[in-house]
């Protein structure tokens, strides 16, 4: 005899699949909107901005002191190295999906509306990978969104030109590739706190 707790999508007609997807995705949808747009998204938009508006003052101090970056250019991409590794992903990155993972399911006990999720019929595994897959995507566009405009203001001022090479483009795009990864980390680390 089966135990009636253990999924078993064996059986699972395919108008179950289509079901769950549609429930996957209004749970996204909600908490989206809500860890995008609502009051707790505020704080996380300051720590966000910090490290595109520290390049910026640095592509401007810089270019006024020395003149030309395109000569101390293995000095700057070293300096945002640094910056990246220790500004960006594990101040901002690591904070941030604390924050916003973690308050997944907390935040809905503080406010005290988890029980509205479960008077739907709506599997509880859905409501965890709804909820992960919000969290990631809020998380994924933010701080990538970050990382791009750090990289943007690394090459702006003299060397525009080399972002859109191919070697620009790698570099940008591993650095994308790293923040969204730690995104994908974190955020499974912080929900798997959250929800006990």
């Amino acid at each position: 005899m089966s135990d009636p707790k253990r999924l078993d999508l064996s059986r699972l007609p395919a108008e179950g699949w289509a079901l769950w997807w549609r429930q996957i995705r209004a749970i996204q949808r909600i908490e989206f909107r809500k860890n995008f747009i609502g009051r707790r998204s505020l704080l996380i938009y300051l720590p966000a901005a910090l490290p595109v508006v520290l390049m910026f003052l640095l592509t401007v101090v810089d270019n006024e002191a020395s003149g030309d970056i395109s000569r101390n250019w293995g000095t700057a991409q070293e300096v945002f190295a640094n910056i990246y590794d220790a500004l960006v992903l594990r101040t901002t990155v690591f904070f941030g999906c604390a924050w916003i993972f973690m308050n997944l399911f907390r935040g809905e006990l503080i406010d005290r509306s988890l029980h509205y999720y479960f008077l739907c019929s709506t599997r509880r595994e859905l409501l965890v990978i709804g909820k992960y897959l919000s969290g990631l995507a809020v998380t994924g566009t933010l701080f990538t969104l970050t990382t791009a405009g750090a990289v943007f203001f690394l090459y702006y001022p003299a060397n525009t030109h080399l972002l859109f090479e191919a070697t620009g483009l790698a570099q940008a795009g591993a650095y994308v590739g790293i923040t969204l990864l730690a995104c994908v980390g974190y955020g499974a680390i912080f929900l798997f706190i959250g929800l006990f």
